[in-house]
């Protein structure tokens, strides 16, 4: 998906990113009926904001277009986005050493971010969408039909491969709906 800084709405009290498609480039998993307004929260549009100020390197695409995230070399491709993902997931990034007995110091995956993605602790994109969609919206009771157009996915899709929520925490959704009654 290709985000540009003028898909990015960022200084308003309601921010939200623009997802358009581009088939000549990097087209959205379901074409055009993909291309949405998504609400972000001022956290992330703060995050975001920061990036560009900070971070964010001052290069035009192959398209003459100014993409969102960017490298010295242009627009971040997807597998420099899965390798910082997988960088950033390192179990020894956020806590107390490497869970599985290695010495960081040591590890070629913490001092290589090229090599992240042999340790057996990352994650990955896939794994990243799942838990988003579980955490950040089925657990806090978002409707799954808001869900699925947030995340571009079918309800029935959505039900099937990404709602990992515990049969103990649904019922007690369903009980909230009860007690309302």
């Amino acid at each position: 998906m290709s985000i540009d800084t003028d898909h990015c709405h960022l200084d308003t009290d309601t921010p939200y990113i623009e997802l358009e498609n581009h088939p000549e480039e990097d087209r959205l998993k379901n074409g055009d009926k993909s291309e949405r307004e998504m609400s972000i929260t001022t956290e992330v549009a703060e995050v975001l904001q920061d990036y560009v100020e900070q971070k964010r390197f001052d290069v035009m695409d192959d398209y003459a277009r100014d993409p969102q995230f960017t490298t010295r070399q242009g627009r971040a491709t997807k597998n420099t986005i899965l390798r910082d993902i997988r960088t950033a997931t390192r179990p020894c990034e956020y806590g107390d050493g490497c869970p599985f007995n290695k010495d960081p110091a040591e590890c070629q995956a913490r001092s290589n971010r090229h090599l992240a993605g042999d340790c057996d602790g990352v994650t990955t994109g896939h794994p990243l969408r799942r838990g988003s969609i579980t955490h950040t919206h089925l657990d806090r009771d978002v409707p799954k039909r808001v869900v699925s157009d947030r995340c571009d996915v079918s309800e029935e899709v959505l039900v099937k491969q990404y709602d990992r929520q515990e049969e103990s925490r649904k019922r007690e959704i369903r009980r909230g709906y009860l007690d309302d009654m």
